[in-house]
């Protein structure tokens, strides 16, 4: 099922709003800024037993992505603890948002590929595809289904390292470490070692493995 500006709203059984769309813009440029958002509910959507989806964007006319300044962005939103008092005045920001820039020369892209189980994760994909003039959007979407299928596996970052280094530098704790590619940074890490992180320096552990 797509949403976009010509299928704005996905409903459930109960009728309830679960993804909406704002629709297309149509007036931005190099010097105007806009935005379009998809809001989607996320527990609601697993209600309805859907455990994979992607988002992508076609540029109906003017440059490809790379001639302007262009993102993804992730906002993830709990409403227990995010939904505050309107008399609430002071907001802390926190790291549950997220922008990736678009940089291909490319009009038409699959941007983020989200996996809803246990964990509910979101891989980054920025996949470039060709589509000819004056395709519609359900060619589009046949041709966006057609590549995520296709995509090949990837392969994940603690089997590449295994790969690519030698076992005998791998040691048994990170005070003895030179290198720590981690999530958190461990609190009794050598302090003249470097610290890694797989999502913030994955361009220098990505030339550390090729």
């Amino acid at each position: 099922r797509a949403i976009y500006y010509g299928n704005p709203v996905l409903e459930n059984r109960a009728e309830e709003v679960v993804m909406t769309s704002s629709g297309d813009i149509t007036s931005n440029g190099s010097e105007i800024f806009s935005t379009e958002l998809i809001d989607v509910d996320i527990n609601k959507l697993k209600d309805m037993d859907v455990k994979w989806m992607f988002n992508s964007a076609i540029m109906f006319s003017g440059n490809s992505f790379n001639k302007y300044e262009v993102y993804w962005f992730l906002n993830v939103i709990n409403r227990e603890d995010r939904v505050i008092d309107q008399r609430k005045i002071t907001i802390k920001l926190d790291e549950m948002d997220y922008a990736v820039k678009i940089e291909e020369p490319s009009t038409s892209m699959i941007g983020l590929s989200f996996k809803f189980d246990k964990k509910d994760t979101v891989e980054v994909l920025n996949m470039p595809l060709y589509l000819s003039s004056g395709s519609s959007a359900e060619e589009a979407k046949i041709k966006f289904e057609k590549a995520m299928a296709e995509r090949p596996k990837i392969t994940k970052l603690g089997k590449a390292i295994k790969t690519s280094i030698n076992k005998q530098q791998f040691v048994g704790h990170p005070q003895f470490a030179d290198l720590v590619i981690a999530i958190e940074e461990p609190a009794d890490m050598n302090e003249d070692a470097i610290y890694l992180h797989p999502g913030r320096n994955a361009v220098e552990i990505s030339e550390l493995i090729y």
